[in-house]
Order: structure tokens, then C-alpha cells, then sequence
């Protein structure tokens, strides 16, 4: 609590510099820091002491050891500060599918690595993971040379898509794990048509991956690209006995991509599957494919314009 004290002081005095807070009673000066804090937040005060000193980056420890990550972040990087994990269920299947033998795992949108550490450490896996913003790559290859000791992870600063090419990220400003590929204008109800832009390479992930050793699993988390990474994927997509893939109808309709590419591609390759509501929430009962395929067809219209709302889709053959 004292260094929260202290961080919330250097704030009031950098934020105000008007306020003669040294005149102020000691008690009323303590009472407004107790205050700050609390109503704030030990990450957010600790974030921007961090931007007024000109930090970019914490390192944080928790289960998948010590990882570097933006201090602007609120998302990935405030959750693994104040837990310990992140997206453990999805990351537990991952360990648990290739527990005691050898295969690939292919995470797409790695982020700054929190979904593949964990998988890495089993020295008889093959990683590749692919991050396309260029300090979230950073943070990633970073993270990777430090927890991961078995050198089976190659990194790709790339965007798995549909066809070669460059293509524009738009950069959310706290969120870091909310990065989308725009294409043309499509709706902007979370003011997506405000942020600021960077220019990122893309290939199709039959490129990028190559041969598949083993069982092959993927993760694919890509703020509404699925489509489109399913289109330049299919040879190496339909060898998968394991995918995890997050479906968010607002963001593959903002994007103009068809959900029915995810349908049809459930239906034709996988026996088996089932939704968990976000990261943590709990497993379905798996099903046929088909059905889960049907629900999905069924949710991307009627969740279409209903923000916030995704889902993991757990797939097995």
C-alpha cells in the first residue's frame, strides 16, 4: 500500500500543479490518496506513473513465469498482472492434447506470448507463433527467448490472412490484445475509424507453416479474421486433430467476412465440437460438428451487433 500511496501523490502533483497539496493537512492529504487509489486501481495508478516517467514496459511474474509486457495495457497484460494467467483454460487443453508426445502447435496471434510459453514447454513440441504488431512482436520474441529453453519456437512477425499482401492494423490504444485488420469502413460502433494505423504484412498460413510434424493443434484469435485466415489455410487447417478458435460476430461483420467459411469448415473436417463463453468461461458438453456449426450460423446474425459478445470454439476431429 505505501508504494500505491506514493505513486498516487507523484500523480495529484504532476496531474495539478496549481494545488498547494503541502498545506493541505496531513490527514485530508492521506484521505484523498486512500481515495485515489482505491476508486482507481493499483494497475492504472501503477500505469500512469509509468507514462510519466516514460516507462514502456513491466515485467510481471506469474504462472508462465517472468513476462514483459506494455504498462499500457489493460487487457492481456493487466490480467496476467493480477492473476498470474491468462486464457488458462484454453491454454490447459493445449498442454493437456500434447502431453507426453511430440507435434506442432500453431498459435495465431500470439500476442506477447502468454498462449505459447506454456505449450513450449514440452521440448517435443514444435511452436510457431505469429504476431503481426510490431510491439506486441517484440514483447513476444522477448518473452519466448527467456521462458522458453527448449528452442522449439520460431516467431513470425506476420499476419495469417487470405492472400499476400499488406494490409492496415488499426492500433487499440489500451486494450493491446484488441488489434484488428481494417478492411474498407465497415461499422465503427467502438470508434475503430479513430485509431491510429500501421501497415503490417500478411500471408496465407498454408505459407507460413509449411509441413506439419505430428499432431498438429491451432489457436486462432484474430479479432475477427478467422475467415480469412481459414481461407489461406485449409491444407494446413484440415490436418489440425485440435483447434481453438474465438468467434465474435461484430467483429467478422465489421470486417466483411463471412461466417459461414467457419461453418462450412467445421462441418467438413471436424467430428466433434463445442463453445465456452470468452476466456474463462466453462466447456460445453461436446457435440457433433454440425450442430455447433448450425449455432454458429444462427449466432452470427442474431449477435451481430452485440459488442462484447465472443466465445472460444473448441474443435477435435
Amino acid at each position: 500500500m505505501k508504494i500505491f500511496k506514493s505513486v498516487a501523490k507523484f500523480i495529484i502533483a504532476r496531474a495539478t500543479p496549481h494545488i498547494p497539496w503541502a498545506r493541505f493537512p496531513l490527514g485530508s492529504r492521506e484521505f484523498i490518496f486512500e481515495q485515489l487509489y482505491r476508486r482507481r486501481g493499483p494497475w492504472l495508478t501503477l500505469s500512469e506513473l509509468a507514462r510519466e516517467c516514460g516507462v514502456s514496459g513491466f515485467s510481471i511474474r506469474g504462472d508462465y513465469g517472468f513476462i514483459l509486457g506494455s504498462s499500457a495495457d489493460r487487457g492481456i497484460v493487466q490480467i496476467y498482472a493480477e492473476s498470474g494467467q491468462w486464457a488458462e483454460r484454453a491454454n490447459r487443453t493445449f498442454v493437456d492434447f500434447f502431453a507426453g508426445r511430440a507435434g506442432t502447435y500453431v498459435d495465431v496471434g500470439a500476442n506477447i506470448g502468454l498462449t505459447t510459453i506454456p505449450v513450449a514447454q514440452n521440448p517435443k513440441v514444435r511452436c510457431i507463433a505469429l504476431e503481426p504488431e510490431p510491439s506486441n512482436y517484440e514483447f513476444l520474441v522477448a518473452n519466448v527467448a527467456r521462458n522458453c529453453t527448449h528452442g522449439n519456437v520460431s516467431t513470425r512477425q506476420v499476419a495469417a490472412f487470405s492472400r499476400r499482401g499488406s494490409l492496415d492494423l488499426e492500433l487499440a490504444p489500451e486494450n493491446l490484445g484488441d488489434h484488428r485488420i481494417r478492411l474498407g469502413r465497415g461499422a465503427n460502433r467502438m470508434g475503430e475509424d479513430q485509431r491510429p494505423t500501421v501497415k503490417i504484412d500478411a500471408l496465407p498460413l498454408d505459407e507460413i507453416v509449411g509441413p506439419v510434424e505430428g499432431p498438429l493443434a491451432v489457436k486462432i484469435d484474430t479479432q475477427g479474421a478467422e475467415p480469412f485466415v481459414i481461407q489461406g489455410g485449409q491444407a494446413t487447417l484440415k490436418q489440425a486433430e485440435l483447434i481453438v478458435m474465438e468467434f465474435c460476430p461484430y467483429m467478422i461483420g465489421r470486417m466483411g467476412g463471412d461466417p459461414e467459411t467457419i461453418a462450412a469448415f467445421i462441418e467438413r473436417n471436424f467430428g466433434s465440437a463445442t463453445l465456452a463463453f470468452r476466456e474463462a468461461g466453462e466447456l460445453e458438453s461436446f457435440r457433433q460438428a454440425r450442430e455447433v456449426a448450425n449455432d454458429l450460423r444462427e449466432l452470427a446474425t442474431s449477435k451481430r451487433d452485440t459488442l462484447g459478445y465472443y466465445f472460444d470454439v473448441i474443435l477435435k476431429k
